[in-house]
């Protein structure tokens, strides 16, 4: 579980630091290295079979063009 805390703590993070960026309006300067981080972290998600934090985390990654304040992950657990 360590490993999908960590993935989880990264993605929050990467959101967080986005959503700063939204709230000033400067959030398209971000968006690129955003989403390729929470791409490589859904990845990493899918990998070890927690199928609901890769899908939160994809679903954040489409949710960047909008350039709307973005809630965090909080799946944990791995679903069969």
């Amino acid at each position: 579980m360590t490993q999908l805390n960590a993935i989880r703590k990264a993605a929050n993070d990467r959101i967080h630091n986005f959503n700063q960026l939204v709230r000033v309006g400067q959030s398209r300067s971000v968006e690129f290295a955003t989403e390729c981080a929470l791409e490589v972290l859904a990845e990493l998600a899918d990998e070890l079979g927690a199928l609901a934090m890769y899908q939160q985390i994809t679903n954040r990654m489409h949710q960047l063009e909008q350039h709307r304040v973005l809630a965090p992950i909080t799946a944990m657990g791995v679903q069969a």
